[in-house]
């Protein structure tokens, strides 16, 4: 493994989630106490010729492993003591190994000292202790250019699942991707469009991109938008994706679809990004399920040799399956699903997959078993308007008949509601999708940014509300593990709370109960356009509260409205 010659800037985070601290910036003892990153938690790695590296302090001063196991930033040059080979897990996680043969470690996954210890093992292998997360991939082959974007906060090692919550190698993770359907098509047509708005996602602060790897198969509805993996021939779109018997143009395969399919892929990992992968219309565009497993095989290797785990954050076989598959959602359509997730897993193993969430409109029980009967993630697509009810049915879901967090999958909002034309069931109030997204990430599900200009519009990411305003609004008040926190409600049919300490976040509309289970100190509500504070229990602003008594009487605090809340309890 070659590293890159240019010296890199990172932080190194504990397997606790602390990071490594040069204490007063240097010339001191090394510690891993820190939960932020200011200048003594950054380290300048540079890459000596025998293959090692070196750690450098704020102030420039060296990391030397002691042979007595003390570790200290106080050299002013690199010698052998201040030299590391390093040793990478996952393409994301890194161990030390010094001179002495012994490894750095964070004692019981991050304290207040830091020490190098010899482990076990025949060969001797590191552990959780020995493994320290880097904001900057430094290890890697081809660093990417200059002045390329990173995502800010970056999933790091392979996302997983653990008590139906996301989480990654640092700990629990609040996701929230970008759909953006077309990019292949984009990168086809426009390359400098296509990097122009993938920065943009990076910047905005996203952390991945759901992608269509082939769509198109309805003429009039994809026209001029399609991702052409292979050939085929078009149906008329009819308005209810059944079979027809008109068709339309015959498109041939792109000569150069494995190039862009790769150029994407290698994009995404120079920007930390990850993608959702999936495919549209394969009731037309693959209608033979032997070609359509040597089409996923295709596609798994690509994403295999061009990332794997580092680039795929979920496979998703098809979009909308009782409309988008031959078989519809029938027995053979499910295990023909089954098989292609088996494709995905046995190239990359350890992949989240799902065959597709339920039709939207529709979170019955078995519609969501079947949607997720092969994968280990249940993707939904129904939470879209009324809105009021939507936010209600997102933490529905996960009161799986009465019981929190019962369904056995975690949930991936696919498609919820979104602003601008092709949104479906457009939703364009931005406290609505404040409220409505909040809610997703209080409840612990992955969630999409669906918009319109993503779908199959040729208008920017940025041209509607959300797609800039939205991720601050969350990373501002909503903790990587928000999910996490003791929740619950006053038991009388008021609204529920998540809690840590004393303070609190919750999703409210404007009509809600907002009855807290704990006293009210103080609290502000964020709109997406505005903020409302105010002390003691909000009230609502709609008619359904409003008139009762006990809400109009004895109280000076203003009308909340609708968005995320947040504050303390008394």
């Amino acid at each position: 493994m070659t590293a890159p010659r240019d010296p890199i800037i990172t932080a190194l985070r504990s397997s606790l989630g602390y990071y490594l601290c040069a204490e007063s910036g240097g010339g001191r003892e090394v510690v891993a106490d820190r939960i932020e990153i200011g200048p003594w938690e950054q380290w300048t790695v540079t890459h000596n010729d025998d293959g090692t590296v070196s750690l450098q302090s704020f102030d420039g001063h060296y990391l030397t492993a002691e042979i007595d196991g003390t570790v200290a930033a106080r050299a002013t040059s690199s010698g052998e003591w201040e030299r590391y080979v390093i040793e990478v897990r996952d393409d994301a996680i890194v161990a030390f190994k010094t001179h002495h043969g012994t490894y750095l470690q964070a004692p019981e996954g991050g304290g207040p000292k830091i020490r190098v210890v010899q482990v076990d093992g025949d060969p001797p292998r590191p552990g959780e202790w020995e493994f320290f997360a880097s904001s900057a991939n430094f290890w890697t082959t081809t660093p990417p250019p200059s002045g390329t974007p990173v995502v800010a906060r970056p999933l790091i090692g392979p996302l997983r699942v653990e008590h139906r919550l996301f989480r990654d190698d640092t700990g629990y993770r609040r996701i929230h991707f970008c759909s953006w359907f077309p990019a292949l098509r984009i990168l086809r047509d426009n390359p400098t469009e296509f990097y122009r708005q993938l920065d943009s996602i990076v910047t905005h602060g996203y952390q991945g991109v759901r992608v269509f790897l082939a769509v198109g198969g309805w003429t009039d509805y994809w026209d001029g938008r399609e991702v052409v993996p292979v050939t085929f021939t078009k149906w008329v779109f009819t308005g209810n994706h059944m079979r027809t018997d008109a068709y339309g143009e015959t498109l041939q395969a792109w000569p150069d679809y494995d190039e862009l399919l790769r150029e994407l892929l290698q994009a995404c990992v120079a920007r930390k990004l990850r993608l959702h992968v999936t495919t549209g219309d394969m009731q037309i565009i693959c209608p033979d399920p032997g070609d359509e497993i040597d089409l996923h095989n295709r596609f798994a290797r690509i994403c295999a040799e061009e990332g794997g785990l580092d680039v795929i954050g979920l496979v998703e076989t098809t979009n909308e399956f009782p409309l988008n598959r031959y078989g519809s959602d029938g027995v053979e359509s499910i295990e023909q699903m089954g098989r292609l997730l088996d494709v995905w897993t046995d190239t990359i193993p350890g992949l989240l997959v799902t065959a597709m969430g339920a039709i939207p409109q529709n979170e019955e029980p078995d519609s969501l078993y079947k949607a997720s009967t092969y994968g280990n993630v249940c993707a939904v697509h129904v939470t879209r308007d009324p809105i009021g009810l939507c936010i209600k049915r997102t933490l529905g879901l996960v009161y799986w008949e009465g019981d929190y967090r019962a369904f056995e999958k975690p949930y991936w909002q696919g498609e919820p509601a979104g602003p601008g034309d092709d949104s479906y069931q457009r939703q364009d109030d931005p406290a609505n999708l404040t409220a409505l997204y909040a809610m997703m990430a209080l409840t612990g599900q992955a969630s999409n940014w669906f918009q319109g200009a993503g779908v199959r519009s040729d208008k920017p990411l940025e041209s509607e509300w959300g797609f800039q305003e939205l991720p601050a609004i969350l990373d501002a008040w909503l903790p990587e593990d928000i999910a996490t926190w003791d929740h619950g409600s006053n038991q009388a049919g008021g609204i529920e709370y998540w809690w840590k300490g004393n303070e609190f976040r919750t999703s409210v509309y404007e009509d809600w109960d907002p009855s807290p289970p704990r006293p009210i100190a103080t609290w502000t509500l964020y709109t997406g356009t505005g903020v409302v504070q105010g002390k003691g229990t909000p009230q609502p602003t709609g008619t359904t509260f409003r008139t009762r008594k006990t809400y109009m009487a004895g109280t000076s605090a203003p009308a909340r409205g609708t968005g995320l809340l947040v504050g303390t309890f008394a």
